[in-house]
Parts: C-alpha cells; sequence; structure tokens
C-alpha cells in the first residue's frame, strides 16, 4: 500500500509539472483571418483572384494574402512585377466596407527592388454564403 501512494504522489507530481506552461499563449498565435490564404487566377478554387498590371488581365497567377486581424496585410506573390521573381508587400492598410461585413479594400505604392513604384489597389470579397470563399481584386500599375 505504501508503494502505491509513493507512485501516486510521484504520478500527481509528474502531471503537474507537465502541465504548467511557462509562457502565457495567445489564443490567436498562429491563427489567421478568414480573408488569408492562396488565391488563384482559375475558376473553381475558393479564393478567386482577379489580377490586372497596366490595365491587361493576368491570368495563371496566384498570390498569397495574409491578415490576422482585419486590419493590416500582407501579400506575397512571385513574377507578377517585371524583374522581381519574388515580391512581398506588408503593412498593407486594410478598410472594412460599412455595407459588407466581408469586404475590405486597400491601396498604397511599392518601391520596387530596381528603384520602380508600382501602384497597387484592390479589395477582397466575401462571395455568396452558400457557395463561400472570396475573390481578391488587385490592380497593379507601373509609374
Amino acid at each position: 500500500m505504501l508503494k502505491s501512494g509513493k507512485f501516486l504522489f510521484l504520478l500527481g507530481i509528474v502531471f503537474l509539472c507537465a502541465s504548467c506552461d511557462k509562457d502565457p499563449v495567445d489564443a490567436t498565435d498562429g491563427i489567421d483571418s478568414y480573408l488569408s490564404g492562396l488565391y488563384e487566377s482559375k475558376e473553381g478554387t475558393d479564393l478567386l483572384l482577379h489580377l490586372t498590371y497596366n490595365g491587361e488581365d493576368i491570368t495563371d497567377s496566384k498570390v498569397y494574402f495574409k491578415s490576422k486581424d482585419y486590419q493590416v496585410a500582407t501579400m506575397t506573390f512571385d513574377n507578377v512585377i517585371p524583374l522581381e521573381s519574388h515580391t512581398v508587400i506588408e503593412n498593407i492598410s486594410l478598410t472594412q466596407d460599412p455595407d459588407d461585413d466581408y469586404s475590405y479594400s486597400f491601396e498604397g505604392s511599392y518601391t520596387t527592388k530596381s528603384s520602380g513604384i508600382v501602384d497597387y489597389s484592390g479589395y477582397v470579397k466575401g462571395k455568396e454564403l452558400l457557395y463561400g470563399g472570396f475573390d481578391l481584386f488587385l490592380n497593379l500599375r507601373s509609374r
């Protein structure tokens, strides 16, 4: 009986120590907003991309759009801006449409690696709830 009591005491100490977490974790750590994801310019995807560059439609492209707080976003894409194989635009301010809880607009300027300037504007809009998913409309224009 004494051995089983010591065993239970030791087991309790082990569980107590194992369940302690030294660093508090924010409940939203690692969780992206429902806007986040890989948007592609092919029909049938839940996250559909509509991309233009200097007024021309760009097909077969992908943009990774990420936001955790619905206020600031980051866009990442490859081979869209001339002379750049990989582009990351950070700190994009999002503005929620007052008439649509699932629509956010944005605009700004990006300085390319070759010191050119590209203006961007667009919006992310939720599709009908029956179908789900989102559309990302992105317009890029070189100055």
